[in-house]
């Protein structure tokens, strides 16, 4: 597994040195979020889903990973309050 960590660490450094030559800024969240999704789907499906050259199935993959945070994302006041759960708030 550590073949594939350095791997994709490897990859995220010659992304940064090829956008190093230019002023623009880099967001760090998206990439070192690009670089942990790629090492777990490489260690369960075997390849890259974000970076990777099949762009139909890499948009499906990066949409449903998106659509899964926004879904565990969203919080439900019954789970604080339980009383208000059987009001059905």
């Amino acid at each position: 597994m550590s073949g594939i960590r350095s791997d994709e660490v490897w990859s995220l450094l010659l992304r940064l040195s090829e956008n190093g030559n230019t002023a623009a800024a880099v967001d760090m969240k998206t990439a070192f979020f690009e670089i942990t999704m790629n090492v777990i789907m490489r260690m369960i499906a075997g390849k890259r889903y974000y970076g990777g050259n099949e762009a139909e199935e890499t948009g499906k993959f990066q949409e449903m990973v998106e659509d899964t945070f926004r879904l565990g994302d969203t919080t439900n006041i019954g789970d604080y309050l339980p009383v208000l759960r059987r009001l059905g708030v």
